[in-house]
This record gives structure tokens, C-alpha cells and sequence, in this order.
């Protein structure tokens, strides 16, 4: 058998087959977004049904020491689907792809690199009713949460740096380390890396490109301590002139650092180092730098508290030359609480934070005050989830001034292994530049998923 042959086929090969297909109705508050700009016709009425499917497909194979993955997902969006005969409907395409691989050295290395593409039509307030909506400074198409799923905050606060994928096999993989780094939109320290949204343009249907790298050293330095090192390079943004009035391009690299480690067996202390440089269209390069120190305690094995504090630095520069030089304060509270109840499993969650974010429609920095808080109960195949987020902006008068209000309210039930139907209720209010850009709008939604692992190799 041919030397190159023989290795594949005695691996792990996997394919992951999965959908995901949601029905919508939308009600908008009978409000005009306050915005400079509108397009010519509505892309659907102010109250419409509208439905999206997201099939995916995966491809894992996995050696000793190596696991590569391919994954697809696409999002059908159609609307409205009450349309009258004399209107037409709109057929919007998402599309998502990712290749990834992981190498373990050892017991205490590895070394995992992915790289993603973003191509598609889509609305903002598309993405906000699907549950999947960037917040500012974010990526659209990056870090999105599934229809209906209800999940629990994991424990501790801040991103997940590394690089985790949700497979059509309805399973969760990559290396990452859980860090609070407290720079991005002001909730847990949500990093941000893309391009941000003209958020006076929520229903403007645009076309919007990306490709990111990202790569994630981890290594332990001992029992009780471990060093995570991600980089990454984003370019992003629209696809076409009038998509990049919305959407205009950017290159941003980034970089973060996290040095954890276990004081006690109920305590944890992490050190983290980000940084994120944004090169914009129009000619700007602002900078922003963070640290911080987060401490976790255990109270008991069914509360854990975090608690955190830092400082960040931006560097803003303007088009006349000037450069402002701007340090903040930084800082995150949460607690988590998870026990049994009624032969379930109760699951509490609260975070409060405050970190600036940068803006890269305007290139400005601004300070935001965030807010999360989930409740959720599970039992058997049954789940239950309530969570609702703010955040506000502490610069209001700045150029990158942001505020959200979101809640939703789920149910679903896991019929099998492979599949499970959900329903609930969200809703989302925001202002951008202190005009508001998505009026009051809240969507009732049902879905249905199921996901399909197909071993083609298990030896």
C-alpha cells in the first residue's frame, strides 16, 4: 500500500451532517430608525414572517497527534413569506466556511491554526432576530449562537481565546482557554476584532466579506499553571460599493496573552495581555491595549465568583494629524451559580463590566458599561433558558458611542441524540451615535435541528 495511503486510513474520519431551520414573526416599532440614510423600499413590512435554514457539513479526521476539520455552513434567509402577490420576496445567502487544524506536541503543548471565510447577503436586523447578531466591534459571522439553543454561560468571565467550531456532529471542539481580558463591547470582556455596522442602516440589505486567521499556542508550566498565546489577522468588510458605505473595509491584527494559575484548589488567578490594531479605509490606525488580572473563588462546588480589574490604552489618531493619547480603567464582577432543582440542573448567571471598545466605522474609542444575566433549568431532554444584555455607552457625545438592550426567552426539548425542536421569544432595542438605529423589535420563532455523525474510518 503507498506510504501516504496507509497513515489516512488507519485514522478517525468523521463527516458531520446537521440543519438547523427557524420560522420568524417580526414586529418592529412604528418608528423610523433616526438615520441619514434609507433604502428606497422596505426590505419587508414592519410586521412579516420570514424563515431561515442553516444546513452544515464536516469533515473530521483525526490522528494521534492531529486532528484537521473542514466545515460549511451556510444560512438561507427567505422574507417575507406573507408577502402579497404584487411584492416580491428576498432570498438572502450567508456563508460560512472554516479549516482548522490542532497538533498536540505533548501532554503540555499544542498548537492549533484556523482559517475562516464570510461571504454573503444579509440585513443587521437579520442577524439580531436569528439570535446571531456581532456586537459593536465585532465580526458578523464570527462567534454567533445557534437558533434556540439554550446554553449556560460557561464558568469564569471574558472570551475564549483559541479556536472552537461547531460541527453538523453537534459537538464542540478546539483548544482555547477561558481569560478575561476586558477590552471589546463592555460585557464579559467580550473581545472585538472585525468590522463594525453603520448602525443607521439595520434593515439595509448589504453584501459583506471575511477572511480571518487565527492561531493558539497552549502550554502548561506546571500542575497548577498554564500560558495561552492566540494572534490573529482579520480583513473584513463590504463586498461592493454601496455595501462598504455601510461596512467599510479593515485590516486588523490582534494579539492577547493569558497567564492562569491555580492558587488553591478553589482558587485561580489569570493575567492577560490583548492588544488590537486596526487599519482603516479612511486612513486611520487606531490602537488598543489591555491588561488586567482576574481573581476566581469557589465559595462552594455550586458558586464561583470572578472578580477583575485593569487598565487599558488607546492610541486615536485624526484626519488633521492630531493623536489622542487615552488610558481607562477596566473591570468585570460576575457570579455563577449551578444546583440541582426538581431533578434538574439550575443555573444562574450575572456579569457587570466596563472596558472601552474601538469603533471601526468611526475609529474612536468608547467606553462602555455592560450588563448580562442568564437563567436557565434543565432536565432530561428538557431546557429552559432566560437571558437578557446591555450595554451602554459612557461616552455617549463619541463618535463610536453604542447601546443595546437584548433579552430572549427559550424552551427546547432534545427529541433524540439527533434531534430537537425549540421556540421562544427575542427582543432588541440600539443606538449608534445617539440616533436610534434598531427601533423597538422583538420576534416569536420555532425551530427545528438535528445533527448526523457518519464515521467513515473508526479503526
Amino acid at each position: 500500500m503507498h506510504a501516504f495511503v496507509a497513515p489516512i486510513l488507519a485514522q478517525l474520519v468523521t463527516l458531520g451532517l446537521g440543519d438547523g431551520t427557524e420560522a420568524r414573526y417580526v414586529a418592529v416599532q412604528n418608528q423610523q430608525a433616526q438615520t441619514a440614510q434609507q433604502p428606497a423600499q422596505p426590505l419587508a413590512p414592519k410586521a412579516h414572517a420570514e424563515a431561515s435554514t442553516t444546513p452544515s457539513v464536516g469533515l473530521d479526521a483525526q490522528w494521534k497527534h492531529l486532528l484537521f476539520r473542514v466545515l460549511y455552513t451556510p444560512t438561507l434567509t427567505v422574507l417575507p413569506l406573507d408577502a402579497e402577490r404584487d411584492q416580491p420576496r428576498t432570498l438572502m445567502v450567508w456563508q460560512r466556511g472554516t479549516i482548522l487544524g490542532s497538533y498536540t506536541f505533548s501532554r503540555r503543548t499544542s498548537f492549533t491554526l484556523a482559517e475562516s471565510v464570510v461571504y454573503g447577503r444579509t440585513t443587521f436586523q437579520d442577524l439580531v432576530l436569528q439570535g446571531a447578531a456581532p456586537a459593536a466591534g465585532t465580526t458578523p459571522g464570527q462567534g454567533t449562537t445557534t437558533s434556540g439553543t439554550t446554553g449556560t454561560p460557561a464558568t469564569g468571565t471574558g472570551t475564549t481565546t483559541g479556536t472552537g467550531t461547531t460541527t453538523g456532529m453537534g459537538t464542540t471542539t478546539g483548544t482555547g482557554t477561558t481569560t478575561g481580558t476586558g477590552m471589546g463591547n463592555g460585557t464579559s470582556g467580550t473581545s472585538a476584532s472585525g468590522t463594525s455596522p453603520d448602525r443607521t442602516a439595520a434593515n439595509q440589505v448589504f453584501t459583506y466579506e471575511l477572511t480571518s486567521t487565527q492561531g493558539t499556542l497552549l502550554h502548561s508550566l506546571g500542575r497548577l499553571t498554564t500560558l495561552g498565546v492566540t494572534f490573529g489577522y482579520t480583513s473584513s468588510g463590504g463586498a461592493d460599493a454601496p455595501s462598504r458605505v455601510f461596512y467599510p473595509y479593515v485590516k486588523a491584527p490582534n494579539a492577547l496573552a493569558a497567564l492562569t494559575s491555580a492558587i488553591d484548589p478553589r482558587d485561580r488567578f489569570t493575567v492577560t495581555l490583548a492588544g488590537q490594531l486596526a487599519f482603516l479605509e479612511i486612513g486611520l490606525n487606531p490602537l488598543l491595549l489591555n491588561g488586567m488580572g482576574t481573581f476566581a473563588h469557589s465559595f462552594t462546588k455550586e458558586t464561583v465568583g470572578t472578580l477583575g480589574a485593569g487598565v487599558a490604552y488607546s492610541r486615536t489618531p485624526f484626519p488633521d494629524g492630531a493623536v489622542l493619547h487615552t488610558i481607562y480603567p477596566t473591570g468585570l464582577a460576575s457570579i455563577m451559580d449551578t444546583r440541582r432543582l426538581e431533578d434538574g440542573v439550575f443555573t444562574t448567571f450575572v456579569s457587570v463590566s466596563t472596558a472601552p471598545a474601538l469603533d471601526y466605522l468611526s475609529g474612536a474609542i468608547d467606553p462602555r458599561f455592560g450588563f448580562a444575566g442568564a437563567v436557565s433549568w434543565r432536565r432530561d431532554r428538557f431546557s429552559t433558558n432566560l437571558n437578557a444584555s446591555t450595554t451602554l455607552s459612557l461616552a455617549p457625545k463619541s463618535k463610536g458611542s453604542f447601546d443595546n438592550v437584548g433579552a430572549a426567552y427559550g424552551v427546547a426539548y432534545q427529541i433524540s441524540k439527533q434531534f430537537s425542536v425549540d421556540a421562544g421569544v427575542r427582543g432588541v432595542w440600539q443606538k449608534y451615535q445617539q440616533r436610534v438605529s434598531l427601533p423597538i423589535t422583538g420576534a416569536v420563532y420555532c425551530g427545528v435541528n438535528w445533527t448526523l455523525p457518519v464515521p467513515i474510518n473508526h479503526r
